[in-house]
């Protein structure tokens, strides 16, 4: 019964010293120094070729939209940070 007095009278120190000791804390995203946007015509395969000659340049891909598959249009959006 000792043991377990403690550990609680632990546990409330532990509680009330963490309750003290915060503080607001705001976590701002990175801006990009840079946004790459192009478009694709009739081929996946240039669109992936270009996509991979940016991740190179240091590039990570945003998002990539596509038409239907008899239209062949693509849309890339790339950032750098």
């Amino acid at each position: 019964m000792k043991n377990l007095f403690y550990f609680l009278l632990g546990v409330m120190f532990v509680a009330l010293i963490s309750a003290t000791t915060v503080s607001i804390m705001t976590v701002r995203p990175a801006t990009p120094k840079s946004v790459l946007v192009f478009g694709e015509e009739h081929s996946q395969r240039s669109c992936v070729k270009s996509i991979k000659e940016y991740v190179k340049q240091g590039y990570i891909v945003k998002s990539v939209a596509g038409t239907s598959q008899y239209g062949m249009s693509w849309i890339v959006v790339m950032e750098k940070y």
